[in-house]
């Protein structure tokens, strides 16, 4: 084999192995089939351990490619920790550049006594957490009863959390802080919730509402309409639907 014979010959390999190595960096799905996809990089991670979850969740061709360019480009160690929202519509490349600057921003959130699934909904998407609507559109599509159990005190999430994160916070919160005042007693959760939220809506001042709630609780034992307007005004919010 001759000299100029042999220069094609690894010509053409490189070529190859240059286009190979490229394509394997292209994005994995054509623009408007792109999905968003949620992952979720933990402090200690290393470059293998964050190029395998980008490959298990759809959002690369080639671990081996990414690592490389994360190394040939003095990235390697520069990938930050956090929640990202990253679309398979973005190359190898974008990715990279994704980690390399940080993750979605975390905001911190006050959610007020007595606000209804409707108020917490536009606190949320007022600040980015979620889009107007998602969260009621969970809680109404939910097996299990959600409001009330919502409870009033300062998060911090992460912008364009989904509906689920953002109740698994507010329920872990809820059976932290607030289940184990009611005991074991079955029924007793739900009965006392529903009327401390009347109680908190129909009496601003706090040292009045045990006074009122005690005569809710004799009206209820007595078979007797409660006659409160913060229910009448409840229903008025669902059927408007804000």
């Amino acid at each position: 084999m001759t000299i100029r014979s042999v220069s094609f010959f690894i010509f053409l390999i490189l070529t190859v192995g240059g286009v190979i190595f490229l394509s394997a960096l292209r994005p994995v799905a054509w623009p408007y089939l792109a999905e968003a996809k949620k992952i979720d990089i933990q402090s200690g991670m290393g470059l293998r351990e964050i190029s395998a979850g980008l490959k298990a969740s759809g959002l690369i061709h080639s671990r081996l490619a990414f690592n490389m360019i994360a190394v040939a480009t003095g990235n390697a160690s520069k990938l930050k920790p956090g929640k990202y929202t990253l679309s398979s519509g973005n190359s190898s490349w974008t990715i990279l550049n994704y980690l390399v600057l940080g993750a979605d921003p975390e905001v911190e959130i006050k959610i007020p006594d007595g606000a209804s699934v409707y108020q917490i909904d536009g606190i949320l998407s007022e600040a980015d957490v979620l889009s107007p609507g998602q969260l009621i559109a969970y809680t109404k599509s939910s097996k299990s009863k959600l409001e009330g159990h919502l409870f009033p005190d300062t998060y911090r999430f992460f912008t364009s959390s989904t509906a689920e994160e953002v109740i698994a916070k507010f329920l872990e919160n809820f059976d932290q802080k607030a289940k184990p005042l009611f005991g074991n007693t079955t029924g007793v959760l739900e009965k006392e919730l529903t009327l401390a939220s009347l109680v908190e809506k129909e009496v601003p001042v706090f040292s009045d509402r045990q006074i009122v709630a005690g005569v809710f609780e004799k009206r209820l034992r007595e078979n007797m309409p409660l006659q409160v307007d913060a229910s009448v005004c409840y229903v008025k919010q669902v059927r408007a639907g804000k």
